[in-house]
């Protein structure tokens, strides 16, 4: 029996997949290299490391420039969570909650990243758990993100599910004995081949368990 839900962050609750690819190539631009919208489509799941070497090698610099890099471009260039919050993410928190279901977040995005996005887009107390990539030696396609998320919320694998529109989020999740629903993006348009099921709207979670938003009853 599902007891628990752990949602991906990028590209499930929020769409800034998109948002942070554009934001990636027009800071290459910016830098005198040109990147096609195929070669960023290896960024979607991936952790901020592996944004630093996408960086370094498209740019030719070190690490630390390309890092720096970045980071001065998105301070300039700041996400703005509440405008790219997928349609019906609140309701559909909301209605997992009242419906008893244990809600969690496993992301590879940094703490204070997450933290931001509860804030902006209101979902505060809505999260019984938050894990983040950076708190682990690695991240998905390893599944010790979901492993810690379990811990956390006190759930063994077989009675929970994970959300995620990624192929190295679908792998962690799988990795860690979860159904997964895999989140089908138009944008990044990845293989969820090894999904249980697939959803292109996050109501579509609670009415796999016979649950309607707003109402949140059968």
């Amino acid at each position: 029996m599902t007891k628990a839900i752990i949602f991906d962050m990028d590209g499930v609750l929020v769409d800034t997949e998109s948002w942070f690819q554009t934001q990636f190539r027009d800071m290459l631009k910016a830098c005198g290299t040109e990147v096609s919208q195929e070669e960023l489509r290896v960024l979607t799941g991936c952790s901020m490391e592996q944004e630093d070497a996408f960086i370094q090698e498209k740019l030719g610099v070190d690490a630390y420039t390309a890092a720096r890099t970045k980071d001065t471009w998105l301070q300039t260039h700041p996400v703005n969570y509440a405008a790219q919050a997928r349609p019906g993410l609140k309701e559909t928190l909301e209605c997992l909650k009242e419906a008893g279901f244990k809600v969690a977040i496993a992301s590879s995005s940094p703490m204070r990243f997450i933290r931001q996005m509860i804030q902006e887009c209101g979902l505060e107390g809505l999260f019984d758990a938050v894990v983040s990539g950076h708190d682990l030696p690695r991240t998905k396609p390893d599944p010790a993100i979901y492993r810690l998320a379990l811990q956390r919320l006190g759930v063994p694998a077989q009675d929970a599910a994970a959300v995620e529109d990624s192929f190295y989020g679908v792998q962690a999740a799988k990795g860690a004995g979860l159904f997964v629903f895999g989140f089908h993006d138009p944008f990044s348009n990845l293989s969820l081949v090894e999904a249980d099921t697939v959803v292109d709207d996050l109501t579509q979670v609670p009415a796999f368990f016979n649950l309607v938003p707003q109402t949140c009853r059968p």
